[in-house]
């Protein structure tokens, strides 16, 4: 479980080093909510859920 955790990680880490600023500006690809909302946004909610 540890090691599936640590390659998780690796691999958040290179797609969120790949983001360009642009990129967390425009809207996620998939509407979560009942309309779409930022990169930037999804991205601090979904990680709050990971504290």
């Amino acid at each position: 479980m540890l090691k599936s955790l640590e390659e998780t990680i690796q691999i958040v880490e290179k797609g969120l080093d790949k983001l360009t600023d642009e990129q967390i500006m425009n809207d996620f690809p998939i509407v979560i909510w009942e309309k779409p909302s930022s990169m930037g946004f999804t991205l601090i909610h979904l990680a709050t859920h990971l504290n």
